[in-house]
């Protein structure tokens, strides 16, 4: 099935509704029903990105009776393009790709006349690294949204990322955890929670992506 952004329920309308229930301006369409749940002003938001995760993989996977399904409220699409590189680009900033230019896993970058895999900074010809510095990071800087939550009007929340081994992050005034496992990840979650602090907390979890990228979206 063929399927289009959307571009009113989307990952980067999700971000928007984040900004706006800690007071940052925005420009593009929050999510009704996101604002709605907000509104009851939690001490702690946490927001899981489960990458490659669609309707259609969780219902040919999931039965109607599993928690995911019976849970899901509102059908989300990902961004044009649907690419790791550019779909978490936006997730972890609210941009849209044609803002943060990041456009795929690999791109070309004229001021280092070298292609560059964007997370790992390897020609991934040769497998060198491009430069001293990440040209990904240096071309196209992401300000994430860490860094406007800790800074916005509410004050006092501390933003915390989550991820897999490997997997960067800019961190930008958010304490940063490593999770190996979804159980670990769970685990930091709920310690983060426990604190006295008010907290945001971003997870970006590689699966089923990693997963699917191997063996099939349907597997």
């Amino acid at each position: 099935m063929l399927v289009f952004p959307n571009y009113n329920k989307c990952i980067v309308n999700v971000i928007s509704s984040i900004r706006k229930y800690y007071r940052i301006p925005v420009n593009i369409p929050t999510i009704d029903k996101l604002d709605t749940e907000l509104n009851r002003m939690y001490k702690n938001v946490v927001l899981i990105v489960l990458c490659g995760v669609g309707e259609n993989m969780l219902r040919n996977s999931l039965r109607p009776s599993d928690l995911l399904i019976k849970k899901m409220t509102e059908q989300l699409t990902s961004v044009c393009p649907s690419n790791p590189a550019a779909a978490e680009a936006s997730a972890v900033s609210g941009p849209f790709p044609n803002e943060h230019c990041r456009l795929g896993q690999t791109m070309f970058f004229k001021e280092f006349c070298r292609t560059a895999e964007l997370s790992s900074n390897l020609d991934p010809y040769s497998g060198q690294p491009v430069s001293v510095v990440n040209a990904a990071d240096f071309i196209l800087p992401v300000e994430n949204i860490f860094g406007e939550i800790a800074d916005s009007i509410l004050g006092s929340v501390q933003p915390f990322s989550i991820a897999m081994p490997g997997t960067k992050i800019a961190e930008n005034k958010s304490f940063h955890k490593v999770a190996d496992t979804p159980a670990r990840m769970f685990e930091l979650i709920k310690k983060i929670s426990e604190t006295d602090q008010n907290t945001f907390t971003y997870v970006q979890w590689n699966a089923p992506r990693d997963a699917a990228a191997a063996f099939g979206c349907e597997s």
